[in-house]
Order: structure tokens, then sequence, then C-alpha cells
């Protein structure tokens, strides 16, 4: 039975976080808006298409800093409740900080299981639609795209000649620039089928895929033996793998079956790896979030000031962000184990939260 001053103290925090989202979501809207509209003026992009591109960019911007919108509404929440004494008359009451703490704590948990489990699917909609759209308006059509799916790679090129083909390989080799059990399809302008080719190995070598005891099928023969071929390509071997979809375009719940399927694929995953581990432990990084801006408003009366109750945790996530960045390169590059990369900003925010919260309530005693 959740009681009357928790009621009101989860509405409170509600609110704030709301108002928190929709401020800052507007702002970063204008922004994007602004920005893509100084961007598409040679391109002649109608205006309709940058406001909805504006407005699917506007979520992915929200996910990379909900955690600071956590903090600030938690700071805007008991800034109000310390200047109309209402945190003086809970401790009155007789209700220890921890006590009036935990309805917020558990709040914030159910807002960051909502947040991946919901929020989190619909952000990535828009993201992969933004990044759809800037493909086709700010950067032109893609001359090369890739796929991965559970029957391998699938990789399209588009070359000088308007001529399409489309490389298909069950599993990539890095260390040698191989594509194994690999099959090229040639079309023309029309998309009509001109021959395959398969083969066992393709290596790459300065713009060009090199096949041993290639195989040819086309209109006027099935499987021939052509021996040796080359095939040019205007794609890099690096671009293949950095044309993989990029993780904010994926959902929480595809993220493990895409994880899977691209290791199977001799792809790397470090990237996607380390934003899913980061997605199953924010709503605990929310949570810290909450409790350091409450902290610095646990202090006694005669040790705070407002300038400092605000800015001391605004400096702090500021250092948080900072941090996270840091570490999350280090993992992505496996300079660290991705689940410490994950983990550590998050424990660490943990960490400064309670003791922080532990030194005040022992100075306020």
């Amino acid at each position: 039975m959740i009681s009357v001053i928790n009621k009101y103290l989860i509405k409170q925090y509600l609110f704030y976080l709301l108002m928190t989202i929709v401020t800052v979501a507007i702002v970063l809207f204008i922004f994007d808006f602004i920005e893509l509209t100084r961007i598409t003026t040679s391109r002649n992009v109608s205006m309709d298409k940058v406001f909805i591109m504006s407005l699917q960019k506007t979520p992915m911007h929200l996910q990379k800093v909900f955690g600071f919108l956590v903090l600030i509404a938690s700071i805007l929440m008991y800034m109000k409740l310390s200047k109309n004494n209402e945190l003086v008359i809970l401790k009155a009451s007789g209700l220890s900080v921890y006590q009036y703490l935990i309805s917020t704590v558990l709040c914030t948990l159910v807002v960051g299981i909502v947040y991946v489990t919901a929020i989190n699917p619909i952000t990535s909609i828009l993201t992969a639609k933004y990044k759809k759209n800037e493909a086709n308006y700010l950067k032109g059509n893609p001359n090369n795209l890739l796929a991965v799916s559970k029957t391998g790679l699938w990789v399209k090129q588009i070359n000088e000649n308007g001529e399409e083909s489309i490389i298909h390989s069950l599993r990539i080799g890095k260390e040698h620039k191989q594509l194994h059990e690999v099959t090229f399809y040639f079309l023309d302008e029309d998309k009509n089928f001109i021959k395959r080719v398969d083969a066992d190995i393709a290596k790459f070598s300065n713009g060009i895929w090199q096949i041993d005891n290639a195989k040819q099928t086309s209109e006027g023969s099935i499987n021939e033996d052509i021996g040796y071929l080359e095939i040019r390509t205007n794609i890099t071997f690096d671009q293949i793998q950095e044309s993989l979809i990029t993780p904010e375009s994926l959902s929480f719940w595809k993220l493990p079956n895409f994880i899977t399927i691209a290791e199977s694929s001799g792809l790397s995953a470090a990237k996607h790896k380390l934003y899913f581990y980061r997605l199953l432990i924010s709503p605990v990084f929310f949570v810290a979030m909450i409790l350091l801006g409450a902290a610095f408003f646990m202090m006694p009366p005669r040790l705070s000031k407002g300038n400092i109750m605000i800015i001391s945790p605004l400096m702090i996530g500021f250092f948080i962000y900072f941090f996270s960045d840091l570490i999350f390169a280090f993992a992505a590059s496996g300079e660290i184990p991705i689940w410490l990369g994950a983990l550590s900003p998050t424990l660490l925010s943990l960490v400064m939260a309670v003791l922080l919260l532990l030194h005040f309530e022992e100075v306020r005693s």
C-alpha cells in the first residue's frame, strides 16, 4: 500500500521528469530543425521532410542524455521540496532520508524498465528511419549496403555504369580479408539477372576480389568452371564492417539475436554488445542519478547554499558522462572488457551517490 506521502513524492518526481524531457526535447528539436534546414538548403529537400527528420532525430538525442535528464528532474524536485521546507517537515514527522527516498527510487526503476523495454524499441524505429532519410537526402543514396541475416552477409554495390552486383557470403575472415562460401550476383541497370559466380573463398586486395576455382552460371551455362577470376569493386574491406547497422537502430529485444548472427558471420559486434549491456544496466544508472541529485539537498542548513546544491550534482553529472564516453570508447576498441566498460560508469555513479548520502546524513545527525 503506497502512503499519501509516497504518492505525493512520486507525482512530484514524475511531473519534473516529464517537464524536463519535454523542455529538452523542444530545444533539441529546434536545434535539429535549424541545422537540417541549413544543410538541406542546397539539396532541394522539402520543409516537411526536414520537419519529419527532426522529429525522428530528437528521440535519438534524448536517449543519449536520459540519465542526465533524470538527474535534472531530481535536482528540481528536491530543490522545490527544500525551498518549501517540505524536507524539514518529513524529517520532523519521523521519516528518515531513506524512507522518503525509496518511493522515488522504486519509481525510477520502473521508469528505467519501461524506458528499456518499451521506449527504446520506438526510439530505435525512429532512428532507423532517420538514418535511411539521412542516406537518401543528405548523403545521397549509398553505393554500398550491408545486411546481416541468418543466411549470412549480403553486400550490395553499384558501379559507375549503373550495374548492380550483390555479394552473399556465409562468413567473413577479417584477418586475411576473405569472404567464405561466397556468391556474386550481377544485375543490369533494369535489375535483370546477368550472371552468377560461386566460389569457396574470395580474397580482397587493392580494390579487387580475387577468386580461385570460380564457377559461373549465366543464361547459356550452369556451374561452368572458369578457374581464376578477378572482380573489381568500389568498396573496401573495412567498409563492409563499418556498414554494419548502428546499435541505436536496433531495439533492446532485437540486439541479442543480431549480435549472435553478426559474430557467427565473423563480424565484430563489440559496439552492439556494449550498447546492449548499457541498456540492461540503465535502470540502475537512473537510480544513481536520482540519488546523486537528492544527496546535496540532504546537507544540514548551516552548510547548504543554493548554488552549491544545484551546481555540484550537475558538475558531477558532467564528469560521469565524460567518464562514460571515455570508458565506452576503450571498451568498444577492445582495450578493456565490454562488461567492465558498460558497468563501471553505473557503479561509479551509484557509489558516489550513496557515499554522499551517508556523509550528509551523518553530518546532519
